[in-house]
């Protein structure tokens, strides 16, 4: 690939990149590490459905509302 289809660096292989919730919790580990205060959170099903993501937060000590299908 080259141009801005191109994936940027330190971006996974196309087609090998977690799925959303996965990169979410990925990313919500590294703020709540990083000491960046976090009271509630909020999603769609897809991220609500996801029990690695919920756990993750609630044990940083966030409040969580989820919508289920």
């Amino acid at each position: 690939m080259t141009g801005k289809d191109a994936p940027g660096p330190g971006s996974p292989a196309p087609g090998n990149s977690p799925r959303n919730p996965v990169l979410a919790a990925d990313m919500i580990d590294r703020a709540l590490d990083a000491g960046i205060p976090a009271r509630w959170a909020t999603g769609d099903a897809v991220y609500g459905q996801h029990t690695g993501l919920r756990r993750r937060l609630e044990a940083g000590g966030c409040t969580t509302c989820w919508p289920f299908p």
